[in-house]
């Protein structure tokens, strides 16, 4: 077989225009028949244009509900705050240990135990009998006696009690003991007065 004619280029390189002529042809065919027309008449046309399209878009009568009252529709109405007076105060810190006073019976310095585990607070006291409906306390070596009830089937008293430079009343189911007086705090006496400090 006969090799192959290597390829002629100066064929194809003499029929190529030069970058430079086919630069000078764009020029010359660049459409130029809207020579008279200045850049700020084209801001014109354009304005004219946005005018038009603006009134294209405008409403026309029947596009709105003229019933439709924009101020009559409802807002939910907040709720009016609670005055300062309602506002809970400020829980005190205390331990799971602390002391409870006394003030009416001016008795100071009971032992006191946090208990948010139980629902109502307990006194456990030496207790007897002090004539119908009545109760008498055996607190720090002093006697005092207080009215009786009973609630879910336990006896009952009311007490004023001051922890932590909080003054409250608080029902308090008694436990008859022979030791040393000692009161159980419950969720009753704690939720919204103190913070238990577990450390302390």
């Amino acid at each position: 077989r006969k090799p192959a004619r290597p390829a002629d280029w100066s064929e194809d390189w003499s029929e190529e225009v030069s970058a430079e002529a086919e630069l000078e042809e764009a020029w010359d065919d660049e459409d130029t028949s809207d020579e008279d027309t200045a850049w700020d008449d084209e801001q014109l046309l354009e304005a004219d244009r946005g005018d038009q399209a603006e009134a294209d878009w405008a409403p026309t009568e029947g596009d709105w509900d003229e019933a439709l009252d924009w101020e009559e529709e409802l807002s939910p109405e907040r709720e009016p705050e609670d005055p300062l007076d309602d506002l809970p105060e400020t829980p005190s810190i205390v331990g799971w240990k602390t002391r409870a006073d006394l003030p009416e019976h001016g008795i100071a310095e009971i032992p006191a135990r946090c208990s948010t585990d139980l629902a109502d607070s307990t006194f456990h006291v030496e207790v007897a009998p002090a004539g119908r409906g009545r109760v008498r306390l055996r607190i720090q070596e002093r006697d005092i006696e207080l009215p009786l009830s009973e609630a879910g089937g336990e006896l009952v008293i009311q007490l004023t009690l001051l922890v932590a430079d909080k003054s409250f009343p608080l029902s308090l189911r008694i436990r008859a003991t022979s030791g040393a007086p000692l009161l159980v705090l419950g969720r009753d006496a704690l939720a919204g007065r103190f913070l238990i400090d577990v450390a302390g």
